[in-house]
């Protein structure tokens, strides 16, 4: 991966530049600043060329600067950075800005084979992620092995166990191997669905197999108790066949010593004429006692009148007294005395009144007897006629007997045609039940079908499953390949060795060899255990045990060469290698025998990556030919040369 150029607008002290990157060999970098002369080159702005290129790939200088914190302070706004880089013949673009016209606050990336491609996500989140892929290293690799500054060169060395392992992986390009892993991991667990989905299949199938030959066993066993109730329910139509048989036979015996219908109705006719006969009677007699009662209500009716009439002739005869007895007595209306000549008059006519009610109760008393006379004659006659009446009881009694007869012959022929029907009946359910045809013959053929068919699935089903069993068995190689303990591990242990082998070359040129620095993947514990633990253990030739036993000087030195070896590590097993390497101020505190062999070091560097920048406040002019300066003038600041 080669670093073409990158262009800068309002970023930092910036106000716009365009640096080339590629191929430039071992750079200078140097500051001016005009702005504040007394601070000779500090403040120029010598590092932000490079914090651009940081901020551009990751959002985020080497310092840790972040939002609008890298805009210039002056414009406050429309700042961007974009970087062009070359992978093998195809070019890309990736731009970055903060409150920018044309970026706006957003990352974005162009890819050019031949034809532009927008490779921009709707997230900057998703976006940054195609950033990575392109560089094939992440943040952290990239200020590790790329960028090594003074500020935030990485302190390897002091590095906890699992940060320095995850920075190495990085480097060396293993963690490309997570991806490996997550797919191994997937399709072994797409395996491992697709058996297991198998395997319930499976039961399902048995389940349904064990389901079906129940279900045929029960329809066999409802077959055969079927033909059980069949036979019994044969048996009982014929033994009710031969009761009911048994029975007509012993109701027609019965009605052979009966008197036939047709002669009991014959006597009951004969019966019922003499019984209309007398009804003929009861009419007669009814006519003779209906006139006796006439008769004797119209008697009681005169005799009724003539004791009202004499009850009258008596009130009238009190009437007559007590009109005699006002004789002498004062009228009690003008107080005179009654005299036989003042109610004379009133005395006859009252006597008057009085035979006449004689007469008239005399004649009724004629009349009454006339009639009591009738009515006795009509009662006598209605008697006489009631004696020589037709005696009944024989007749109803024989009538009785003839009618008891002809229901008890009617009750047997019921019975007998009621028998010989149902004898018939049961002979022909008898028939019937016999020709029935088993409902479940049917469905046990259907069943049958269903349990052989099963069966041959379950046969199917278990023979299918191998290979899937073998899927999963592979699968399971291949997660353990890539996993952790695997090729990782493996790698792990031979990039070790090279770390070791790269350290120990710019260690000892840096340090005539007084100071070692071993990469190690596994160290002891108290209990002399191996456990995989990632450290860089530090020794001196003058007894120093440990890192940080050393001088400032010396710290710096382990600092660059295990920088160094990092970075010739991102180089040769990396997914990406990267043609670029800055030093920040990577020189500051070294002696003169220090400088120059770090001088010579970054120019080997140079011949390997084709490009690398010294950003430094020395005079370096004696080893780079090619200098870089940033000139610091009014606030902002610009690339002169």
């Amino acid at each position: 991966m080669k670093f073409i150029s990158v262009e800068i607008k309002n970023f930092g002290t910036l106000s716009e530049a365009k640096v080339e990157l590629s191929d430039r060999g071992l750079v200078l970098v140097q500051g001016e600043n005009n702005h504040n002369p007394s601070a000779d080159s500090n403040g120029a702005g010598k590092s932000t060329v490079f914090e651009a290129i940081s901020w551009c790939l990751y959002g985020k200088t080497a310092k840790g600067q972040t939002g609008d914190a890298v805009i210039n302070r002056k414009t406050k706004k429309n700042c961007s950075v974009s970087l062009l880089l070359d992978d093998d013949g195809i070019e890309y673009r990736i731009s970055r800005g903060r409150k920018d016209n044309i970026y706006k606050s957003n990352v974005h990336v162009i890819r050019d084979n031949g034809t532009a491609t927008d490779l921009t996500k709707g997230t900057d989140k998703l976006t940054q992620e195609v950033v990575e892929q392109v560089l094939g290293c992440s943040y952290e690799v990239f200020i590790g092995a790329v960028y090594a500054g003074q500020e935030k060169m990485p302190d390897l060395p002091s590095m906890t166990d699992g940060k320095l392992k995850v920075l190495i992986e990085e480097a060396a390009g293993i963690t490309v191997l997570d991806q490996a892993y997550a797919i191994a991991r997937q399709r072994m667990n797409d395996a491992k669905g697709a058996l297991e989905s198998w395997e319930r299949d499976l039961d399902r199938c048995k389940q349904e197999k064990v389901q079906s030959d129940v279900r045929l066993d029960d329809a066999k066993a409802s077959e055969q108790r079927w033909n059980a109730e069949r036979d019994a329910r044969v048996m009982d139509l014929e033994t009710n066949a031969k009761i009911l048989l048994r029975d007509a036979k012993s109701f027609k015996t019965q009605l052979e010593s009966l008197k036939s219908e047709e002669d009991i109705e014959t006597q009951r006719r004969l019966n019922k004429n003499k019984m209309d006969k007398r009804d003929s009677e009861e009419s007669k007699l009814e006519e003779l006692e209906s006139l006796s009662h006439t008769s004797g209500v119209a008697a009681a009716r005169i005799k009724s009148k003539a004791e009202s009439q004499t009850s009258a002739i008596k009130r009238l005869r009190e009437q007559l007294v007590d009109l005699k007895d006002h004789v002498g007595k004062p009228c009690t209306s003008c107080k005179r005395p009654h005299t036989e000549e003042s109610l004379g008059a009133s005395i006859k006519a009252k006597e008057k009144e009085i035979s006449e009610a004689i007469v008239e109760v005399k004649d009724t008393i004629e009349e009454y007897k006339a009639a009591s006379s009738d009515a006795q004659s009509a009662s006598l006659k209605a008697s006489e006629y009631k004696s020589s009446m037709t005696d009944m009881r024989e007749a109803i009694q024989r009538s009785e007997t003839l009618t008891e007869q002809l229901s008890n012959v009617k009750d047997v022929q019921t019975k007998y045609k009621s028998a010989l029907t149902r004898a018939k009946d049961a002979t022909q359910s008898i028939k019937d039940e016999r020709i029935n045809v088993n409902p479940y013959l049917e469905e046990i053929k259907v069943k049958e079908k269903t349990a052989a068919d099963n069966k041959r699935i379950v046969k199917d089903k278990i023979k299918a499953m191998a290979p899937l069993t073998k899927a999963v068995s592979v699968a399971q190689s291949v997660v353990s390949v890539y996993s952790p303990k695997g090729v990782r591990a493996h790698i792990l242990d031979t990039v070790t060795p090279y770390l070791n082998e790269r350290t120990a070359h710019y260690l000892g040129a840096l340090s005539d060899g007084e100071i070692k620095a071993i990469w190690q993947t596994i160290t002891l514990t108290a209990k002399g255990e191996a456990r995989e633990n990632f450290k860089i253990s530090v020794t001196g030739d003058d007894g120093s045990g440990s890192f940080v036993d050393l001088s400032g000087g010396e710290k710096r030195k382990v600092r660059v060469a295990c920088s160094l070896a990092l970075q010739d590590l991102v180089s040769t097993r990396a997914s990406k290698s990267l043609g670029l390497f800055i030093a920040d101020e990577i020189d500051d505190a070294l002696d003169n025998a220090g400088l120059e062999r770090l001088m010579g070091i970054l120019e080997e560097k140079a011949k390997e990556r084709g490009s690398v920048f010294i950003i430094s406040h020395s005079d370096l002019t004696g080893w780079c030919s090619n200098v870089i300066v940033v000139q610091k003038d009014g606030g902002t600041s610009k690339v002169v040369s």
